[in-house]
């Protein structure tokens, strides 16, 4: 099994991790792919909250408008 951690401005998030039926040695450039997915789903993560963060405002906004 093998791991890379998920960060969103030095902060980590999660950890991404691989494994096999068969134990084996990951190579350098298996670990190098691990983390860049690592890398891209953190991303994905921080727009997903920032695009909820907005929905939110723009609800928490137009309720106060309709009030």
């Amino acid at each position: 099994m093998a791991g890379a951690p998920m960060q969103i401005g030095g902060r980590v998030v999660g950890v991404l991790l691989i494994g096999n039926d068969n134990p084996r040695r990951y190579l350098p450039d298996d670990l190098a792919l691990l983390q860049a997915i690592a890398e891209r789903v953190a991303l994905a993560i921080e727009r997903a909250q920032t695009l909820e963060g907005e929905r939110a405002a723009r609800a928490e906004t137009l309720a106060a408008q309709e009030a």
